[in-house]
């Protein structure tokens, strides 16, 4: 019978954070799933501190070690072998909220139409060695995905089937192809489902944290949410010399915005 639900994570050298994303999954309160790591055929103990868990995961976890073409070429090799009906993915250095996959299970069989289901993330970071964090609620109007994410892929559950009918990830993209993927559905207009819980905790710092104006201006464009000038494209890139500004002229100001709406954090 196949599980419910398929977590994803791919990962690299990630010997320093990946114990927390690994016990996020292990310790829910929840048997219907399965566990595949991606590993970009580490250097550090990254797979040793993996195969720690094995026997502690009775059979849920499978690992797949090998060189890898990017991020999104693993997150493929994810889903060919995936056999959950539904697919999320958790990066390397991000982990779940307690009991989320039994609020998403919720979720499903209330909406049994629903091609995605997605939540709100606490987003953290890592600023001269504190911590700090930051609830992020997703937004509900579809229409400014044309603008960009309005959630973060951490908190997004999908069908496999839409995989099957859309495709994976656009291997073409180093650091959007995730929103590319979720335009792809919103222009099919496949419906999408919002639960108001905190799903995961997002670290800040990832690659999809990188400032990319010009490749999310070619997602757009291939999705066909933008005729003529892309009007967010000039949005984006007058943020982005404004930051830049900002950054060198104004250090202490800038400080501050980093921090704004964040709270400090204690692991305990």
């Amino acid at each position: 019978m196949k599980p419910l639900f398929t977590i994803i994570t791919v990962c690299y050298n990630s010997e320093k954070t990946i114990v927390r994303t690994i016990e996020s999954i292990l310790y829910q309160n929840y048997e219907d799933y399965e566990y595949i790591i991606v590993d970009g055929n580490s250097k550090d103990n990254t797979l040793e501190i993996i195969n720690k868990y094995k026997n502690k995961f009775k059979g849920k976890l499978i690992v797949i070690s090998e060189p890898d073409n990017g991020i999104y070429n693993a997150m493929n090799k994810g889903i060919n072998v995936a056999n959950g009906e539904w697919i999320n993915f958790l990066n390397s250095d991000d982990w779940f909220e307690p009991n989320v996959f039994s609020k998403v299970e919720k979720a499903i069989f209330e909406n049994k139409n629903a091609d995605c289901i997605y939540g709100d993330v606490r987003k953290i970071l890592n600023f001269n060695n504190k911590f700090y964090s930051k609830i992020e609620r997703a937004k509900t109007n579809l229409k400014e995905l044309e603008k960009g994410m309005i959630f973060s892929h951490q908190s997004l559950f999908v069908r496999k089937s839409v995989f099957e009918k859309i495709g994976g990830f656009d291997e073409t993209f180093k650091i959007a192809a995730d929103w590319d993927f979720i335009l792809r559905m919103y222009t099919r207009n496949m419906k999408f489902i919002y639960i108001p819980e905190i799903i995961a905790n997002f670290t800040i710092g990832g690659i999809g944290s990188t400032p990319h104006i010009r490749e999310r201006h070619k997602v757009r464009k291939k999705n066909g949410v933008v005729n003529g000038i892309d009007i967010y494209y000039l949005k984006e890139i007058r943020h982005y010399i404004k930051n830049l500004i900002i950054n060198r002229f104004f250090i202490n100001y800038s400080l501050k915005r980093k921090l704004d709406g964040f709270e400090p954090m204690d692991f305990g």
